[in-house]
C-alpha cells in the first residue's frame, strides 16, 4: 500500500523535475540511486539512525551522491530524511518513476524467462508489447531457470504466463480435476 508521504514526496519531485525541464536526468538519476533506498538496506538503517544528528546524515547524503546526481533530487532525498522518511525515499522514486511513464505513455514489462533473451528477441517482444499498448515499453527482464522454457510477462497489470512451469501446472491441475471425478 502506497503511503500519503510516498504520494506526495513522489509526485512533488515529479512536478519539479517537469516544471524545471529536468524530468529526463532527473529520471537517469533516480534509476541511479534507488537501489541504495531498498527497504532494509545499510543505508537507511543509517539515515533512519536516531543517533545521528540531521546535519550528519545530511553529511553522509551529500558525500554519497553530491556531483553525481541532480541538485533537486539530493535535496529531496536530505529532505525525506529530515522529516523521518528514510524508509519511504524508495517508494517515493518508484512513485517518480510511475508518474514520468503515466507522463510519457510509457510501459514498464517485467519479463521473466529461463535463459538470457538475445537483443533481437527483446526488440520483437518490446515491438509486440508497443503494438498491444499503444505506449513505448521498457522491458525488465529477470533470468529464473526454473521456469525451465519461455516467457511470463507482466505489463500494466496484466500477466502473460507462457512458461513451461506454468503448462506443467496447468496439465497437473486438469490431471487432479479428473482424479477427482
Amino acid at each position: 500500500m502506497e503511503s500519503d508521504a510516498i504520494r506526495e514526496y513522489g509526485g512533488a519531485l515529479f512536478e519539479l523535475a517537469r516544471e524545471e525541464g529536468a524530468e529526463d536526468a532527473i529520471l537517469s538519476d533516480v534509476r541511479g540511486v534507488k537501489p541504495f533506498f531498498e527497504r532494509g538496506s545499510d543505508f537507511v538503517r543509517l539515515l533512519d539512525c536516531p543517533n545521528i544528528s540531521h546535519r550528519e546524515r545530511n553529511d553522509v547524503i551529500k558525500r554519497a551522491f553530491y556531483g553525481r546526481i541532480n541538485e533537486y533530487l539530493l535535496n529531496f532525498i536530505c529532505l525525506m530524511t529530515e522529516r523521518g522518511y528514510a524508509g519511504s525515499i524508495y517508494g517515493a522514486l518508484d512513485k517518480f518513476i510511475e508518474l514520468y511513464n503515466v507522463d510519457h505513455a510509457i510501459a514498464d514489462a517485467y519479463v521473466v524467462s529461463a535463459v538470457e533473451l538475445t537483443q533481437a528477441q527483446r526488440s520483437a517482444l518490446a515491438s509486440a508489447l508497443a503494438a498491444r499498448t499503444g505506449k513505448k515499453v521498457n522491458l525488465i527482464c529477470r533470468v529464473d531457470p526454473s521456469v525451465i522454457g519461455g516467457i511470463s510477462v507482466c505489463i500494466d497489470g496484466e500477466e502473460f504466463d507462457g512458461t513451461i512451469t506454468h503448462k506443467i501446472s496447468q496439465i497437473r491441475r486438469k490431471l487432479d480435476e479428473l482424479s477427482v471425478n
